[in-house]
C-alpha cells in the first residue's frame, strides 16, 4: 500500500473503521513495516533504510 494519497470517503458505510485505518496508515508501525520497500519514511522516528554496500565488481 502507498500511504499517500489516502483518505476515507465522506459517506463511508463504516466511518470508524475508516478512521482506524487512516490512523494505522499514518502510524510509526506502518512506516517501520513498509520501510524496506520504500526509500524513506515520512515519520521522523522511523530511520531510513540502510544504504546498500557498494559493489566492487561494477565500474
Amino acid at each position: 500500500m502507498v500511504p499517500a494519497p489516502s483518505g476515507a470517503l465522506k459517506d463511508a458505510p463504516h466511518p470508524n473503521a475508516a478512521k482506524l485505518f487512516m490512523e494505522f496508515m499514518t502510524s510509526p508501525t506502518y512506516y517501520a513495516v513498509t520501510r524496506p520497500f520504500f526509500s524513506e519514511s515520512l515519520r521522523p522516528e522511523v530511520p531510513p533504510p540502510p544504504v546498500p554496500a557498494r559493489s566492487t565488481r561494477c565500474r
